[in-house]
């Protein structure tokens, strides 16, 4: 039997319903794990078990290096939510020079984004590039707050979790990593969001594999990770820096704040 009134927070109206199919059909809860995909010219090493020790180690390693970060801390929270947007596919100072845009012209906030024609918009965020796309996107969110939550991102943000990643993902442009940027830094839940940074921070360390989904490899880490939204928003500025610092090809591992937890073999990709 299913209880779709008591989901455990890990656990989405999908996943409920996938189980409810399964048991019609008369399939097993879960399929059994699908083999590691070769790549071609690669071979791929054994993944290491990531545990909530490591990643107490990897925290301890990374802040004795870069100490407190206090990234992307806004008091504004609709702006995190367009900043979240705006970096799909660009860097930051892209983004801060689109946020200057749209300080300059108080616009924003949900109402003044929703009374904002798109093309003015479009104007106004150019800095980050794909510029139609992600003007119909905060417009979308814009509107959806103003119709729904009498433009008080507040109310929206204050959602449970589930309901909150549920009805991002529903609007236009809000994909698997905005949705969990907007997640954890705009509703402060402990949600780790999973970009292309860290992905090669963690493929070093044996953690994940090139082939591995986005939502394979956050139910991965999110079933053990320690820590509260804080910790988490820290770990994800330092992982940034040791990728920009230390994950190039190939990699230099020498000064690198978490060298200690490499494989005594080195770097992954210098063993493929």
């Amino acid at each position: 039997w299913l209880d779709w009134l008591s989901w455990r927070e890990e656990q989405t109206f999908e996943e409920t319903l996938a189980k409810l199919l399964r048991a019609v059909r008369g399939k097993p809860q879960e399929d059994p794990p699908a083999p590691i995909r070769p790549i071609p010219g690669k071979r791929s090493a054994r993944l290491q078990k990531p545990t909530a020790e490591l990643f107490e180690r990897m925290f301890a390693l990374l802040h004795e290096r870069y100490g407190e970060q206090n990234w992307w801390s806004r008091d504004n929270k609709f702006q995190l939510c367009v900043e979240a947007i705006l970096t799909q596919g660009t860097g930051w100072k892209n983004v801060n020079a689109a946020i200057s845009n749209l300080e300059k012209r108080a616009t924003l906030t949900s109402q003044a984004i929703a009374e904002l024609s798109e093309s003015d918009l479009r104007e106004l965020i150019r800095p980050c590039g794909r510029t139609a796309a992600k003007a119909e996107y905060i417009r979308g969110f814009a509107i959806y707050l103003g119709e729904h939550y009498g433009n008080s991102v507040e109310r929206f943000l204050a959602e449970d979790t589930l309901t909150l990643r549920r009805k991002l993902r529903a609007l236009k442009g809000m994909g698997q990593f905005t949705s969990d940027n907007i997640l954890l830094y705009g509703a402060d839940r402990p949600t780790l969001p999973i970009n292309d940074r860290m992905r090669k921070v963690f493929f070093e360390h044996d953690l994940v594999d090139e082939v591995d989904t986005y939502d394979s490899v956050q139910q991965r880490f999110q079933n053990v990770l320690p820590f509260g939204a804080d910790k988490i928003r820290e770990m994800d500025a330092m992982i940034y820096r040791v990728a920009r610092e230390h994950c190039s090809t190939p990699p230099n591992c020498d000064e690198c704040p978490l060298a200690p937890l490499l494989s005594k073999t080195g770097p992954r990709s210098s063993r493929l």
